[in-house]
């Protein structure tokens, strides 16, 4: 009985792929499926496209942005601590250097004592000679220049860094420590108002300022 109850509504292979037959009351006729279109559900519009990519370029152009910036500033900091670092020089024997080649030589038989003192907190390098009285201000302001340029020779013996002085400046020891000279006549050495030279040159700026009689 349950075949022939259900034998009406079996519906064939055949059948199903070419569609129920019309004249068949005992086949219920399948709802179709509605058709999927993927282009319909795709995004194809131009402008979509368009900002897509304009998009990507800004990211891109952004980050090219950003690392060349890095780049910029990790230059920047390598040179920095470049200049900051310490140069390679015994600072004493510097000075003692310094000292014997000016006192007591053929070269400057008037100088009757020195003293360099260097200042690495305050960047400073200070120079003081005591001298004869009564000499003539051209002298003065001779050795005084000889007195800068030879410590700056001397400290480049020990550092390469640092560059030689040259007819328009001090060498380059002095663009990183400010210099502070004094030239005082024989037991004047207490009263700074008598002496022959007191001058601050600003670091940098020797190439622009000179010893001068005050």
């Amino acid at each position: 009985m349950e075949n022939k109850q259900n034998e009406g509504q079996y519906i064939s292979a055949v059948e199903l792929h070419n569609g129920p037959q019309e004249n068949n009351p005992n086949v219920s006729t399948p709802k179709r499926m509605k058709s999927f279109s993927l282009a319909k559900n795709t995004p194809h519009d131009g402008k979509q496209v368009v900002n897509v990519k304009m998009r990507v370029f800004t990211s891109l152009l952004w980050i090219v942005i950003i690392v060349a910036v890095a780049y910029l500033l990790l230059g920047r900091n390598r040179e920095n601590n470049e200049q900051l670092q310490p140069y390679n020089v015994n600072w004493e024997l510097v000075c003692n250097e310094w000292i014997e080649m000016l006192k007591g030589g053929e070269n400057y038989p008037f100088v009757l004592d020195l003293h360099a003192d260097v200042n690495h907190e305050k960047m400073s390098i200070g120079l003081y000679a005591v001298v004869w009285s009564g000499l003539d201000n051209t002298v003065v302001l001779d050795f005084a220049d000889s007195m800068i340029r030879l410590f700056n020779t001397e400290a480049s013996f020990q550092d390469k860094r640092i560059t030689s002085a040259s007819r328009d400046n001090y060498g380059s020891l002095f663009d990183e420590y400010d210099l502070l000279i004094g030239i005082a006549p024989r037991g004047e050495h207490n009263n700074i108002e008598n002496w022959y030279v007191n001058h601050i040159i600003k670091r940098g700026r020797h190439t622009r300022s000179a010893p001068r009689i005050q």
